[in-house]
C-alpha cells in the first residue's frame, strides 16, 4: 500500500516553474478545499484513474486523514508555481500539470503542497498529492 502511495507521491517531486494559463488550477484549489473540509472519500472519487489504481478509497481515506488531521485547519494557501508536462516518471504519456502551494496550517507553518493533475477526456483530475 505504501509503495503505491509513494509512486503517486513521487510524481510530484519535480522542480516547478511558472507555466502558461490553465483553468485546471481551479480544479486543484477545489479538490484541496474538499480535503480541507475532511471530504476524503469524495476526494478519491474526484481523482483520476491513475490515482485510483494505486490506492483504494479506504486506504486513501486512512492515509490522508492520518497526514492532514495533525496539521489542523488551513490558515492560508498561495500558489507558488505550476508547470505542464507530457510525461512524468511512472506515468503514461499525457497532459499533466504540477501545481505547488505554500500553505500555512494551524499546526504547521511553511508547508508546501504539491498536486499533480492529469487531463483525460478534456477533464482535469488529481492524480497525486504530497505535503512537505
Amino acid at each position: 500500500m505504501m509503495k503505491k502511495l509513494f509512486l503517486i507521491l513521487s510524481l510530484m517531486v519535480i522542480s516547478l516553474s511558472w507555466a502558461g494559463q490553465t483553468p485546471s488550477v481551479e480544479v486543484a484549489k477545489s479538490w484541496l478545499g474538499g480535503i480541507d473540509a475532511g471530504q476524503y472519500e469524495q476526494s478519491w472519487d474526484e481523482a483520476g484513474a491513475l490515482f485510483q489504481e494505486q490506492v483504494t478509497k479506504d486506504q486513501w481515506r486512512d492515509i490522508i486523514k492520518a497526514v492532514r488531521s495533525p496539521l489542523g485547519r488551513v490558515i492560508s494557501r498561495a500558489e507558488l508555481g505550476r508547470q505542464n508536462f507530457t510525461s512524468l516518471p511512472g506515468a503514461p504519456e499525457g497532459e499533466y500539470l504540477v501545481v505547488q502551494f505554500q500553505t500555512e496550517f494551524a499546526n504547521k507553518a511553511g508547508a508546501v503542497e504539491t498536486l499533480t493533475l492529469s487531463k483525460t477526456n478534456d477533464k482535469w483530475q488529481p492524480v497525486g498529492y504530497f505535503i512537505k
